[in-house]
C-alpha cells in the first residue's frame, strides 16, 4: 500500500518535483550583480503572463505584506487563483523597507496556491532567512499524507528536538507506531516548544489508546487539514463529519481522495473538492462517478416472478449516469436526449465549480447532440454547458444554432406514379397532309382504348386520330406504355424557432471573453448588437460594453456614449478610496501594489450598479500591464450564469 501510496502521489502535478530546481526560476538582481534577494527569484516575466521585474521599485515592503495578508489562498476562484500567480511568481527588485514579514506572506500563498515545488526551491536558496522554514518539514507531511509513515518518521530522528514541529511529528509517528507511553511524553514535549493545537493532543492519545486495543475510549471527529492529520485519523478510524473533506486544502485534498484506507465517501468529497479547483482532471472523476449500465439479466423460468434476479436499478444511478444512459437509448428520440443532459446539469445551476465539473464530466454526451429542430430550442442551455466545460468550439456551434430558425420544410414527397391500363398504348398517329392518310411509321395500332375513344362519336376519322394524338400528348397521361407522374404540392414551411436577442448578445460576451486573440470585426459585431439591445436592457447592455472597454477592446463611438449616459450610482466611500489607492499606484509605476489591489477590488465586487467603475478600472489596469488574459478570465467568471440561481 505504501509503495502504491507514493506512485500515485507522483503522479499529481501539483505535488511533483517537491524539492527540485525548477529549470524556469529568474533570477533578478536588487543591487549589485552579487546581491540577490528572494524577491529577485521569480518563475514569471512579463512575457510568459507575469510581471516585469520593477513590479516593486516603488512600493513599501510594508504596503505589500498587508496586501498579501489580507489574501486567504484557498478561498479563491480559478481564476483569482490565476491571477494572484502571475504576480507573486513574478521576480524582480525587492519593495522598499524590511521584507521579512512580506516575504513570509509570499511563501504562504505561494503554498495555498499548491506551488510546493517553487516555495521549497525560495527555501532551498534562502534557508537562513528570518522569514525561511525548513522545507523537509513540508516534504515529511506530504509523505504522511500519502501514507509513507516510514519515510515521515525517518526524517523525524534527524530533526532538532526543540523545534514544535518536529516534536508534533514525533508523537505522531509514536502514536501510529502504537507506543502511547512514548507519543504522549512527545506532545508533552511539543507544548513545551509551543505546540497548542487541542485537537492534535486528542487524536495522539486516542491513536495510541486504539493502537493499545482500547476501543472505548472516546473519538475526536477526523481531521484532514494535513498530512500528520490524515495519518492520525486513518490510523484511528476517527468519526468523519459529513462535509468533512470539503473545505481542506486542494493539495491534501488531492492526496487524500488516493489513499485507500479512506472511505468511499470520504475519497469522493476529497476528489471532488480537488477536482473543482482543477487539481484532478475531470476525465478522472468521470470514471468515479460513472459507471456502465448493468446488463438486463434474463428471467430464469425455473423462480417465481418475487424470487427473480435483478439488475441494479436505475434509482440507484446518479442523475450523471442517468444522462449518459439517456445518451446511449436508443428507444429515445434526439429531443428526448437532449432534454436529458441538460436536466442533469440544472442540479448544479447556482454553484459556478459544480455545474463546470458536471460540464467537463457529460462533455463526451453533449458533443453528440447534434444542432437539429428536434433539439434547438434547447440551444442557450447547450450553449452554457459547453461554456462551462471550457469548449469553445462548441458554444459557438450552439450560438450559431440560435440564429437558425430551422423552418425549412421537410423534404417533399417522391412523385406519385400513376399505373397505365393493361392494354399496350398506342403510338402517337402522324397524318399526311397531302392525302389526309395516317404515315406509315412501325406498328400502329388504330384501335382507340377505352380511355382514349372521343366522347364525340360524329367526328371524322381525320378529327378522332387527331384528337387522339392530343390526348396522348397531354401531361399526366401513360405515354409508350410508361406510367405517369403526379406531383405532389410543396409542403408548408415549419413555425420558426426563435430565441431572445438579448440571450444572444450576452453569449456573444462570454464568447468573445474566452477566445484568445478576438479579431476587431467581432469585437464590433458584438458591441452593436449591444447597442441594439439597450432600449431593452439599458443597464444590463451598459455593463456588458463598460466591461468590453475595461479590458481594452476598442469600442465604436456610439457604445463608449451609452457607458457615459448609464447612470451608475455612487461607489461607497470604501470603494472610491480603493479604486483611487490603484489609481495612484498605477501612475507611479508602482505596477504589483497595482495590480494587487486590482484584484482585492474584482475579488471582493460584482460588476453593477456601484461598483461598476472601480471594476472596469480594474480590469484595465490588469489589461495595461500585459494581464489582458486574466482580465477575461476574471470578467468571464463575474458574468457565467451558471453561477447565479436561475430567474
Amino acid at each position: 500500500m505504501l509503495k502504491s501510496a507514493k506512485c500515485i502521489s507522483a503522479s499529481i502535478l501539483v505535488l511533483a518535483s517537491v524539492l527540485s530546481l525548477p529549470a524556469t526560476a529568474q533570477i533578478i538582481s536588487s543591487g549589485s550583480l552579487t546581491e540577490v534577494d528572494p524577491w529577485g527569484v521569480g518563475w514569471k516575466s512579463g512575457k510568459t503572463n507575469g510581471l516585469n521585474s520593477n513590479l516593486w521599485a516603488a512600493t513599501s515592503a510594508q504596503t505589500v505584506n498587508e496586501l498579501l495578508g489580507s489574501i486567504d489562498g484557498h478561498l479563491l476562484s480559478s481564476a483569482q487563483s490565476n491571477l494572484l500567480r502571475a504576480v507573486i511568481l513574478s521576480g524582480g527588485k525587492a519593495p522598499i523597507g524590511d521584507i521579512n514579514e512580506a516575504t513570509g506572506q509570499r511563501l504562504r500563498l505561494l503554498r495555498e496556491l499548491g506551488e510546493n515545488a517553487h516555495a521549497n526551491n525560495l527555501l532551498q536558496r534562502f534557508p537562513s532567512e528570518a522569514w525561511s522554514e525548513d522545507p523537509h518539514k513540508y516534504e515529511a507531511d506530504l509523505d504522511l499524507a500519502t501514507g509513507d509513515n516510514q519515510r515521515a518518521c525517518a526524517a523525524v530522528e534527524l530533526a532538532p528536538s526543540e523545534d514544535p514541529y518536529w516534536q508534533t511529528l514525533r508523537a505522531t509517528c509514536f502514536a501510529l507506531a502504537g507506543n502511547a507511553a512514548a507519543a504522549n511524553l512527545a506532545a508533552e514535549m511539543a507544548v513545551s516548544t509551543g505546540e497548542e493545537d487541542p485537537w492534535f493532543f486528542e487524536a495522539v492519545g486516542a491513536i495510541a489508546e486504539v493502537k493499545a486495543g482500547n476501543d472505548k475510549i472516546k473519538l475526536p471527529p477526523a481531521n484532514y487539514s494535513s498530512g500528520a492529520a490524515i495519518a492520525l485519523s486513518l490510523a484511528a478510524d476517527l468519526p468523519a463529519a459529513p462535509d468533512a473533506a470539503t473545505s481542506i486544502p486542494v493539495t491534501y485534498a488531492a492526496l487524500l481522495s488516493e489513499r485507500t484506507d479512506a472511505s468511499d465517501e470520504i475519497r469522493m468529497q476529497a476528489m471532488l473538492h480537488a477536482a473543482r479547483a482543477g487539481i484532478i482532471e475531470a476525465a478522472k472523476v468521470r470514471r468515479a462517478v460513472i459507471s456502465p449500465k448493468p446488463a438486463m439479466i434474463a428471467p430464469d423460468p425455473n423462480l417465481p416472478a418475487d424470487q427473480q434476479p435483478q439488475a441494479d436499478s436505475d434509482i440507484l444511478r446518479n442523475p450523471l449516469e442517468r444522462a449518459v444512459d439517456s445518451v446511449t437509448n436508443p428507444a429515445l428520440s434526439m429531443q428526448d436526449k437532449a432534454t436529458q443532459l441538460i436536466a442533469a446539469l440544472a442540479a448544479s445551476y447556482g454553484n459556478a465549480q459544480d455545474y463546470s465539473l458536471n460540464a467537463k464530466i457529460l462533455l463526451p454526451e453533449l458533443k453528440s447532440i447534434p444542432q437539429i429542430r428536434e433539439t434547438a430550442q434547447l440551444s442557450p442551455s447547450f450553449v452554457e454547458a459547453a461554456l462551462a466545460a471550457g469548449d469553445i468550439a462548441l458554444a459557438k456551434k450552439w450560438r450559431d444554432a440560435m440564429d437558425n430558425t430551422f423552418d425549412e420544410p421537410p423534404p417533399a414527397p417522391a412523385p406519385t406514379m400513376q399505373p397505365t391500363g393493361l392494354v399496350q398504348q398506342p403510338q402517337p398517329v402522324q397524318i399526311d397532309p397531302a392525302t389526309g392518310k395516317p404515315l406509315a411509321s412501325g406498328p400502329m395500332n388504330l384501335t382507340p382504348t377505352l380511355s382514349q375513344q372521343p366522347n364525340d362519336t360524329s367526328l371524322t376519322l381525320d378529327e378522332q386520330l387527331a384528337a387522339l394524338n392530343a390526348n396522348q400528348n397531354a401531361p399526366n397521361s401513360a405515354v409508350n406504355g410508361q406510367p405517369s407522374t403526379i406531383e405532389a404540392p410543396l409542403p408548408a414551411r415549419l413555425p420558426p424557432i426563435l430565441h431572445s436577442e438579448w440571450d444572444k448578445a450576452r453569449f456573444d460576451v462570454l464568447i468573445l471573453f474566452a477566445t484568445d486573440n478576438a479579431k476587431s470585426q467581432d469585437i464590433t459585431k458584438v458591441a452593436q448588437s449591444l447597442m441594439a439591445q439597450n432600449k431593452q436592457h439599458p443597464i444590463e447592455s451598459a455593463q456588458l460594453l463598460s466591461l468590453m472597454s475595461g479590458i481594452g477592446y476598442k469600442l465604436p463611438p456610439e457604445a463608449r456614449h451609452l457607458i457615459a449616459d448609464y447612470q451608475n450610482s455612487v461607489p461607497s466611500m470604501e470603494l472610491i478610496l480603493q479604486d483611487y489607492q490603484m489609481d495612484t499606484a498605477l501612475r507611479t509605476d508602482a505596477t504589483g501594489e497595482a495590480v494587487l489591489r486590482a484584484f482585492l477590488i474584482l475579488r471582493d465586487n460584482q460588476p453593477h450598479s456601484g461598483s461598476l467603475i472601480p471594476y472596469t478600472n480594474s480590469l484595465n489596469t490588469l489589461s495595461q500591464n500585459g494581464l489582458e488574459k486574466n482580465a477575461k478570465a476574471i470578467a468571464f467568471e463575474a458574468l457565467a450564469p451558471w453561477g447565479k440561481p436561475k430567474n
